[in-house]
């Protein structure tokens, strides 16, 4: 073959593209791998948030970074009732601390359910992904505004008699009790993170079990929750300032990985 100077020029330019172009395309094509590692304990609640669980997990990412834009939460029980939970946040464990008087305790930060940026060989283990029926807890927002507005229209001379003889008042203690969902069983959870650059979501199963007792102290925070309310009413009455928000009662059920 013979080869004169603009020939061997040419074949020299386009070898000296080659490592360019396959570092653009290995950039093009790689994607984020995630895997997704829960934790053996979950939380589950029943707060004015309505139906919560909140589980701890690790999101670790290889390959390059990822984009993660939603985390849902699926529950079924074994009666087939489903619940879908929304991110609503994490909270990270910065710092733990003991007292001199033996007492332990952890510095935490919660931030709110936005997009986060995971970067590889990193991962979430300290935070606790938190999740809550985000249409019943906007119903029920909605529902002590209702309460407030209708305190104003009573005026300043009303009673709180009055209040609690009002619509408004007995709605939010039957949604109180309508809107509690969790039943003595097994439930069946799936994990879905959403990242930007995959088509697909990453998911992770698990099942925890609910006994009766358990059920039951949950159903007692409806108690709390309706003296709440009436804490509230009695405030807005008086002119003076809102109570505090009540101590919950919660449980840890055990955690174990299913597969999907």
């Amino acid at each position: 073959m013979n080869w004169d100077l603009q020939g061997i020029a040419a074949v020299i330019g386009a070898l000296a593209w080659i490592p360019i172009v396959g570092q653009w395309l290995t950039r093009l094509l790689s994607k984020p791998r995630l895997q997704i590692v829960l934790a053996d304990a979950a939380e589950v609640g029943y707060t004015f948030m309505m139906t919560v669980c909140n589980v701890q997990a690790a999101i670790r990412v290889s390959g390059k970074p990822a984009l993660v834009t939603a985390i849902e939460l699926a529950l079924v029980h074994q009666n087939g009732r489903r619940l879908e939970l929304a991110w609503n946040g994490m909270s990270e464990v910065l710092s733990t601390f003991e007292s001199s008087g033996g007492d332990r305790g952890a510095h935490t930060r919660t931030v709110p359910a936005v997009a986060m940026l995971v970067r590889p060989d990193s991962d979430l283990l300290q935070r606790k992904v938190m999740f809550n029926d985000r249409t019943g807890n906007a119903d029920m927002s909605a529902f002590y505004g209702e309460l407030q507005r209708r305190i104003e229209r009573l005026g300043s001379g009303t009673t709180i008699d009055a209040v609690r003889a009002s619509d408004e008042y007995k709605r939010l203690l039957e949604e109180h009790l309508k809107r509690f969902a969790w039943e003595a069983g097994k439930y069946v959870g799936t994990m879905t993170v959403t990242v930007a650059d995959l088509p697909l979501p990453v998911a992770a199963g698990f099942s925890f079990i609910l006994s009766e007792a358990n059920v039951n102290l949950l159903r007692s925070n409806i108690r709390l929750l309706d003296r709440h309310i009436d804490n509230m009413a009695v405030a807005l009455v008086a002119g003076t300032a809102p109570p505090p928000l009540p101590t919950y009662s919660w449980i840890n059920p055990l955690v174990k990985p299913t597969p999907l």
